[in-house]
């Protein structure tokens, strides 16, 4: 299970990152020096860029004043998703199906954490290409292997395309929200 820190900000930045036309990709929390670090990776149609992410961390932050999610001190950064990618949300497992992804569990993740058409095989980390989703499941092909592995016990999920597939990852990155191209 994510951090519920995560969940809270995505639902007090969600809805002013979508007033100006963008989505939350994903969030991620790291510490650094200065504290807890908030990065907050936005896209939209056509991508994002410098200024896209300058006018949201803008908008932002007085709604994190006031919101005041984080007790400590924190530094709030804004960015594009970039090319390898977190993914979060249910329709990026779908909308980069076809591409190499790596996924780590949560060490606490269930017994249940994966069905792999057989195997009894404890693992935590994986990496093949996306196959989407089915239910709940992230579906991750690795060789000859369908991994079943619930979203809930997805701690990173991280796209790693190959050179060749760029080209490919831009076209997709460029559609709409939820569509592919």
């Amino acid at each position: 299970m994510k951090n519920p820190l995560h969940s809270t900000l995505r639902e007090v930045t969600a809805p002013t990152v979508q007033r100006l036309g963008y989505w939350v990709s994903a969030i991620e929390l790291t510490t650094d020096p200065r504290g807890l670090l908030v990065r907050l990776f936005i896209d939209g149609p056509g991508g994002v860029g410098i200024a896209d992410c300058a006018k949201v961390t803008r908008e932002l932050s007085p709604v994190l004043d006031v919101e005041d999610p984080i007790p400590d001190n924190y530094v709030l950064e804004v960015s594009s998703p970039g090319i390898d990618r977190l993914i979060e949300r249910p329709e990026d497992f779908v909308r980069f199906a076809g591409f190499k992804v790596r996924v780590k569990l949560f060490d606490s993740a269930g017994d249940d954490a994966y069905s792999d058409e057989g195997s009894t095989t404890r693992r935590k980390r994986f990496s093949g290409e996306l196959a989407g989703m089915e239910e709940d499941r992230v579906l991750l092909r690795a060789g000859d292997t369908l991994h079943r592995i619930p979203l809930a016990d997805v701690a990173i999920a991280r796209l790693t395309p190959s050179p060749e597939d760029y080209d490919r990852l831009r076209d997709v990155s460029l559609a709409p929200e939820g569509e592919s191209r």
